[in-house]
């Protein structure tokens, strides 16, 4: 019975639901700055010092159109952190591209500061990382903007000046408790008009493959069998 118990539970213990976490389903401006794994802030270089934005609230980009946001100044300025409320950014000026409601974006600064959204890692294991950035609300002639993704000071994903949809996938990344991945946007090599960016990161906790957790599952087994065998 001892045996067949102690089994059961190292089986148990490995099919333990994954932790998870997903950018656009917590964004948050009124749980605080962190708020749980998130922050939001700016950097004047990719590597730079990470500033927390200390003003979030609610703003109108134009019209109808409106955001939850966070960002360095009490009214809607950038760079800023934010979630499309009401209305819409589908490419401006017949550009390609498009955010809708619901989605967070980032938009860089005029003196190229870069918005950033950084997660902060709580428990040391294995993850699979997931970074979007959306071609957002660009035109033919402006809206280019740097997408990144750093593991502290390390570049997991970098394009300059692009204008198009870019995407990163890791898998079973090592990180330790406490290490950050900053998804940012920078504003390019044209003006900083028409980048805003619609973003995403998602970090799930690795778990073992079927196969895997079947093959420890014999191996505590066989173990547990000679364990009783030499007892005899």
């Amino acid at each position: 019975m001892h045996l067949r118990f102690s089994l059961s539970l190292a089986l148990a213990t490995l099919t333990v639901s994954s932790a998870f976490a997903d950018l656009t389903s917590e964004f948050s401006v009124s749980n605080g700055n962190p708020n749980g794994s998130w922050s939001y802030g700016t950097k004047t270089s990719p590597t730079g010092v990470f500033t927390a934005f200390t003003n979030s609230g609610a703003g109108i980009i134009s019209g109808p159109t409106t955001v939850d946001f966070w960002g360095s100044s009490p009214v809607f300025n950038v760079p800023s952190a934010f979630k499309l409320t009401a209305g819409t950014l589908n490419g401006y000026n017949g550009g390609n591209g498009g955010i809708s409601i619901g989605d967070i974006s980032l938009h860089p600064g005029a003196t190229n500061q870069i918005a950033v959204i950084r997660y902060t890692v709580a428990t040391t294991g294995l993850y699979d990382i997931s970074a979007t950035w959306g071609a957002g609300d660009g035109t033919s002639n402006r809206g280019n903007v740097d997408t990144q993704l750093f593991l502290n000071s390390s570049s997991l994903f970098s394009v300059a000046n692009t204008g198009i949809g870019q995407s990163f996938n890791g898998t079973a990344v090592a990180l330790n408790a406490g290490d950050f991945l900053d998804i940012q946007v920078g504003k390019g090599l044209d003006e900083h008009f028409y980048d805003s960016t619609p973003v995403n990161l998602a970090v799930t906790q690795a778990v073992p493959e079927p196969a895997s957790m079947a093959a420890l599952g014999l191996g505590i087994l066989g173990f547990a069998r000679r364990r009783k065998a030499s007892r005899s």
